[in-house]
């Protein structure tokens, strides 16, 4: 796994920090004042110029040893004939709420779960279960624009093919399934996030597929979905102002490896520019970006393997 410093936006160059020893503690102040593309051997427009390998990318900020405070058995929730494996967890700040996604097992090895688990933080108490759909992964919620109250919580369920959509009552309203263009079965639904109007979905089946729920019909809107090329997976999309980012993998031609980075798309003009940091086409590493901070000052960092 690793990491990258984005600078603030266009993002004209990006700097990242190999460590040979796996770990490393790199201020972004020092990032960013020292941001060199070329030698990472990657043009802005994203294709290889020179060879670059990084199999230890990290750049963070040293943390205080941590304790955990208390642990929350999950086992026996959701399907009895699962497990209590998790997979994604998102807090809500008006129900100051902790939602976690409960997927059980992978369906080849095992059955998966499906629901969502909602637990106090303040008494790590769990005080209820959203069913949804089978081996559901991450979790957003949509707020009214005008007054900032929570209007839905969502998950996707990547085993289904489906996203379920609950009310700040916590009960389920809808469940959209969707396309299946590669006919697997599923588009294994990943990333979520939500605009003024839409959840975003990213899909991991290779079809490149974006889709989008409008809020005020709950039904998959085709016109606010977009393709962002074939062989492209999305990993935790976020949505800012008028754009979303979408951390993904590009699989090569004859799936020989990928390129691994970052697409904005930007809503309201529907165009995207995309950046690659790392690329192999060696049949041994596939790079893939997988998960995106933003800052709150611009730029912010890319995680991914």
């Amino acid at each position: 796994m690793g990491a990258a410093f984005l600078p603030n936006p266009p993002f004209a160059s990006w700097k990242g920090v190999q460590n040979p020893h796996g770990s490393a503690t790199v201020s972004s102040a020092a990032c960013a004042a020292s941001r060199d593309f070329g030698a990472m051997g990657f043009s802005r427009a994203g294709r290889a110029s020179g060879t670059a390998m990084f199999p230890t990318l990290l750049l963070a900020a040293a943390l205080a040893p941590q304790q955990l405070r208390a642990e929350i058995p999950l086992t026996g929730l959701g399907d009895p004939l699962s497990t209590g494996k998790a997979f994604g967890l998102a807090y809500e700040p008006q129900s100051d709420l902790l939602f976690v996604a409960l997927c059980g097992d992978l369906p080849f090895v095992g059955t998966p779960n499906r629901a969502i688990v909602v637990v106090d933080p303040h008494t790590d108490a769990v005080i209820g279960e959203i069913p949804v759909g089978t081996f559901p992964e991450e979790i957003a919620f949509a707020y009214d624009p005008l007054t900032g109250a929570l209007r839905f919580g969502a998950c996707t369920n990547s085993d289904d093919g489906t996203v379920t959509i609950w009310d700040a009552a916590l009960q389920p309203v809808a469940t959209i399934t969707l396309p299946d263009p590669l006919g697997f079965g599923t588009c294994f639904p990943f990333g979520i996030s939500a605009s003024e109007t839409h959840f975003f979905i990213t899909t991991i089946d290779g079809s490149g597929d974006l889709h989008a729920i409008a809020l005020n019909t709950l039904a998959l809107d085709p016109a606010a979905s977009r393709n962002l090329g074939h062989g492209v997976l999305g990993g935790r999309v976020q949505h800012s102002g008028d754009a979303l980012w979408i951390p993904h993998a590009r699989s090569l031609p004859a799936f020989s490896g990928s390129e691994g980075g970052l697409t904005r798309w930007d809503i309201n003009a529907g165009s995207a520019a995309a950046w690659f940091v790392a690329r192999d086409d060696s049949y041994t590493l596939y790079p893939t970006g997988q998960d995106l901070a933003l800052l709150p000052g611009g730029g912010g960092w890319l995680g991914g393997l």
